[in-house]
């Protein structure tokens, strides 16, 4: 997903945009886009994976979140 040219903030998905937020500040760099994936996670649990990535589109940083029911 590509930044919106007024930020994340914009978005309708409020915890995305305090993800991104946070991400940048960990970083000390602007996202200008991410991608984010489902997959497994052991035997039958899912996990999101996050992948961040500047202008240059270099990756930023990368996370990975546990999911549940």
């Amino acid at each position: 997903m590509e930044r919106p040219v007024d930020g994340w903030t914009v978005k309708k998905e409020p915890f995305i945009a305090q993800r991104l937020d946070a991400i940048e500040k960990k970083t000390n760099r602007i996202v200008a886009r991410f991608d984010r994936y489902y997959g497994v996670d052991g035997f039958l649990s899912l996990c999101r994976c996050w992948f961040f990535f500047d202008e240059n589109d270099r990756l930023i940083d990368a996370e990975w979140q546990y999911v549940s029911d």
